[in-house]
């Protein structure tokens, strides 16, 4: 277990001098498939190709901020380092120990907020903001990072926690409106607490990111045939279920270079080239 110090005056905790468990440091280690439960636990059985690297060292100290109620300076806290991790704790238990343990296993950062947290914050935004200095990243390809993860967290937010039909159903394609909604309801008390999970990394020449959220879950929809040939899908604006009348996997298909998507459709892993 990583110690923990208290800092009331500043609303948050500092989890300190985070040492890696031996099998973290050891890859021939019999028991390294141990390292993928807390990776599984929040965003399902995620395949080979889509997991990141092992940290091989211990993080520094300050490596995570945990709080109460997140805000954007936290956030930007988080992207620039040196930490790796941000855990809001809300006013709901939250398996807090998984997602510092995912974050101390994997090379990666981890933002762990509320809803209420991630509707008053540009997620995608500021994550690619961040990562550019850092990863060296292609404006274009930076560009289509922020697209694809724009609508991976709203997916997350609206219809993974907040229960809402695509903009389409709601307001009539009326954006504006729409986001009011999403903020309204992400603020009352049956939705503020529900979480949404986002890891981000690299591995060698590309660039990966990873959202879930505690909704029920959804079916990949039909794809739109490219070449028009053939049969065309039904219109999913008029779909009885709640996210294939959306465009989001569309633009995420359509920005990142591959995407996977957890068996339950509460989490996708999306990969773009630098």
């Amino acid at each position: 277990m990583p110690s923990v110090r208290s800092n009331m005056r500043n609303n948050f905790f500092n989890v300190v001098n985070i040492e890696l468990p031996d099998f973290l440091k050891n890859p021939a280690a019999p028991d390294r498939n141990s390292r993928l439960h807390h990776l599984h636990q929040i965003f399902g059985p995620v395949p080979a190709p889509f997991v990141p690297r092992f940290r091989r060292s211990a993080l520094p100290p300050e490596s995570f901020i945990i709080t109460k109620n997140a805000d954007k300076s936290l956030t930007h806290r988080c992207f620039t380092g040196p930490g790796v991790g941000l855990i809001e704790l809300g006013n709901r238990s939250v398996d807090m120990i998984s997602r510092i343990e995912t974050v101390a296993a994997y090379d990666a950062i981890g933002l762990f907020i509320t809803a209420k947290t991630a509707s008053k914050i540009k997620i995608a935004s500021a994550l690619c903001q961040q990562a550019q200095p850092f990863h060296d990243i292609a404006a274009n390809t930076l560009a289509h990072i922020e697209l694809a993860v724009h609508e991976a967290s709203l997916n997350a937010l609206a219809h993974g926690n907040l229960g809402l039909k695509s903009a389409f159903e709601e307001t009539g394609d009326n954006l504006e409106e729409y986001y009011r909604i999403v903020h309204k309801r992400a603020h009352s008390r049956d939705f503020q607490n529900s979480r949404i999970d986002i890891l981000g990394w690299q591995n060698g020449d590309h660039v990966f990111v990873a959202v879930g959220d505690q909704g029920a879950g959804y079916r990949m929809p039909k794809r739109r045939i490219i070449d028009g040939s053939g049969p065309q899908p039904d219109d999913r604006r008029h779909s009885k279920d709640r996210r294939q009348s959306g465009r989001g996997l569309d633009i995420i298909s359509r920005f990142s270079e591959q995407f996977w998507l957890s068996p339950r459709g509460s989490s996708i892993v999306m990969m773009f080239k630098k």
